[in-house]
C-alpha cells in the first residue's frame, strides 16, 4: 500500500469518527492503471481462448496439484 501511495496511485485517509480506519482511494493515476491494466487482463483472457470460468476453474486446479506436491 505504501509503495502505491509513493507512486500515486491511491490515497489514504483517516475516519475522523474512527481513527483505526483508514479509507483507501484511487487517484485519477491510479484510476489510469486500473483501466490499463484491465485491458491487459481482457487481451490475456481473449489470447487464451478460455472463458473467464474456464480459466478460474483451471487455477484451481493447478493450485491444488500444486498443493498436492507440496505436502508429498
Amino acid at each position: 500500500m505504501k509503495r502505491l501511495e509513493q507512486a500515486g496511485s491511491v490515497v489514504r485517509k483517516r475516519n475522523p469518527a474512527d481513527e483505526r480506519q483508514v479509507k483507501v482511494s484511487l487517484t485519477v493515476r491510479g484510476r489510469a492503471l486500473h483501466a490499463e491494466t484491465r485491458t491487459l487482463a481482457d487481451a490475456l483472457y481473449g489470447k487464451a481462448g478460455m472463458s473467464v470460468e474456464t480459466l478460474a476453474d483451471l487455477n484451481t486446479r493447478i493450485k491444488a496439484l500444486r498443493d498436492a506436491f507440496r505436502g508429498a
